[in-house]
């Protein structure tokens, strides 16, 4: 049993390292515009390579004479999987610079639990069942129900945003997560019940993913530049003009919008109260179809998340020129309602209320 279980091992982990340079000789190309989805797929690269290289270190050094082998391979190598995947789901999803902090942070994290794992196998020669083990066990599954709970707060925001015409694209991020979620909730019953069959399973299952999630970062990677927002905003010179006349119509009716739109907002019709789509299309003379098509593909927001970025731009900016400026007063200048409603947009794109916005922004000799 014990030599089925190495043998799948070593199979997985040739897998895994072959699905890492398919990857690596199948990049996303130079043109398409989404850095974050390509950080996203070399963090795919790497997730599967640590995996391939480690499965196959431990499974050549014998590290399956005994149940609790496998078992120890999991205590090292999870927490660090658990980090990559959750870095490869939200790269995609969340272009905003507090998130990136936050996960330089749990590199932090991770490092500790790392380190407190390999020192209570290997030097204190601690076995599963002590009272230790369970304390990192514990920190694992805290760190792996936490990243479940941003994720899914994370994937929230970024489907409010996505148009009707993306329904497909919207049902991506929750399932990939379910068997994201799936795989780690069988490592943590293989840690806890390391039963020999149980253990050819979840080897079969966590291979299978890394697979999966490699092939459908590659797929993307093939359709991403036709996709409008990937083109479109593009200056590469080795881009082709359209040639279809229904592509080169929709081009051109694009050209238009964004000019018009662009006029639009150096006169800061945003700022206008209870401004609707239908307003907008009227008074820059563009059809609400178009216009509406327009932004959700330019934007990957709706209508009305698109115009409260650009309040709670100019609202940053009075700020910055005024520091003493009144939230209330600020939140119709910017044209909220209330400023309840501008401080819940707000802390919605910013990740913090205005008030403690304004406060890290104080000058300097304000704060001293």
């Amino acid at each position: 049993m014990e030599d089925n279980i190495s043998v799948l091992e070593i199979t997985s982990g040739i897998c895994c390292i072959l699905t890492a340079i398919f990857l690596h000789y199948s990049a996303i190309p130079k043109n398409n515009n989404k850095k974050n989805y390509q950080k996203g797929y070399i963090l795919v690269e790497i997730a599967s390579l640590i995996l391939g290289v480690s499965a196959l270190t431990f499974a050549l050094m014998g590290g399956y004479l005994n149940i609790y082998g496998k078992s120890y391979f999991i205590q090292l190598i999870l927490p660090v999987e658990t980090l990559l995947v959750f870095w490869i789901f939200v790269y995609p999803l969340y272009e905003r610079e507090k998130l990136k902090n936050f996960l330089r942070h749990q590199v932090f994290y991770t490092s500790l639990l790392c380190t407190a794992n390999v020192i209570y196998i290997f030097m204190a020669e601690g076995k599963p069942g002590e009272w230790f083990y369970y304390i990192l066990l514990s920190c694992y599954i805290i760190q792996f129900i936490f990243y479940t709970i941003i994720y899914l707060h994370i994937a929230k925001i970024w489907l409010r945003g996505k148009s009707i015409e993306a329904a497909n694209l919207k049902k991506y991020p929750l399932r990939t997560w379910a068997a994201a979620f799936t795989i780690g909730v069988m490592g943590i019953i293989a840690e806890i019940y390391p039963n020999y069959i149980y253990l050819q399973i979840f080897t079969l299952c966590y291979t299978v993913f890394f697979i999966s999630l490699g092939i459908q970062y590659h797929n993307y990677s093939v359709i991403a530049p036709s996709e409008p927002s990937a083109s479109k905003e593009s200056s590469s010179p080795t881009i082709s003009e359209p040639h279809h006349p229904e592509e080169k119509r929709h081009s051109q009716n694009n050209d238009v919008i964004k000019e018009k739109i662009a006029l639009w907002k150096e006169s800061k019709g945003y700022l206008k109260l209870g401004i609707t789509i239908q307003d907008l299309s009227r008074e820059i003379g563009v059809n609400r179809t178009y216009l509406s098509n327009y932004i959700n593909e330019t934007y990957q927001t709706n209508f009305n998340g698109w115009v409260n970025d650009l309040r709670i731009e100019e609202a940053k900016q009075k700020i910055i020129q005024s520091p003493d400026i009144n939230l209330s007063d600020l939140a119709e200048m910017v044209g909220f309602a209330d400023q309840a409603h501008f401080s819940k947009q707000f802390k919605l794109k910013e990740g913090i209320p205005p008030s403690v916005w304004k406060k890290d922004h104080r000058p300097q000799k304000e704060k001293s």
